[in-house]
């Protein structure tokens, strides 16, 4: 789900204040469980008019986090307060309904992001490319290994990167953990039946965890937990 509110910046102050203020809180609340990753818009033609959209994994997930009440954020959020007029927009399901522009073959390439340092993430590539046949082509794999800047760059944390799957899809958004496996799963016919079963709401929660907890033990085993 969406959390969407419009910000006003009042005159005499800027929208790199606030959103000074706004990243240091979102990078507090983006360690909560649910938290999907916020972005913050530019209204076009009215600089201090700003868009702030929260995703998570579900309303509840972020009602929890709200009663939570961490002090830092709370005071983050008093020191913009001054300066800004905030108006909730709404809390939105994710879409049930999208058009995408056609792409062409040569443009509906996706971008891997994967731990090349993982002899079984290493394995897990090479199977991969062995089922999707074909469609293995349409799939770029990037080594994440010394590529921090890159990651920043396009939004993802490093740290992160090492503890989850990230997928750039064609037309530059990304895709992480389980929707990313999600992406690149249906890439290939023989695995779309896989990608179904990992998209279920009943499936997902327990595939997360185990998820998680596979990774955290091999970066532990391995000396290498962010």
């Amino acid at each position: 789900m969406k959390f969407i509110f419009e910000v006003h910046v009042r005159e005499g102050h800027t929208a790199e204040e606030y959103a000074d203020a706004w990243v240091r809180a979102s990078k507090i609340i983006q360690q909560a469980p649910g938290a999907r990753g916020t972005e913050l818009h530019r209204k076009i033609g009215a600089p201090n008019t700003l868009i702030a959209i929260a995703s998570w994994e579900s309303k509840k997930q972020r009602d929890v986090m709200e009663k939570q009440h961490d002090p830092d954020v709370a005071a983050i959020i008093r020191s913009a307060a001054p300066f800004v007029e905030i108006r909730p927009i709404g809390e939105f399901e994710d879409p049930e309904w999208v058009v995408m522009p056609p792409v062409t073959e040569s443009g509906n390439i996706i971008r891997v992001f994967y731990d090349g340092a993982c002899p079984g993430c290493r394995r897990d590539r090479r199977r991969y490319e062995r089922l999707a046949g074909r469609a293995a082509d349409q799939v770029e794999w990037v080594d994440i290994t010394g590529r921090d800047e890159e990651l920043k760059a396009k939004g993802i944390d490093p740290k992160t990167a090492l503890q989850e799957l990230h997928v750039e899809d064609q037309y530059g958004g990304i895709h992480s953990e389980l929707d990313a496996y999600v992406l690149l799963m249906s890439r290939a016919p023989i695995l779309k039946p896989l990608a179904w079963l990992i998209s279920l709401p009943l499936v997902r929660p327990l595939l997360r965890r185990l998820y998680h907890r596979m990774v955290t033990r091999r970066l532990e085993r391995t000396g290498r937990m962010p």
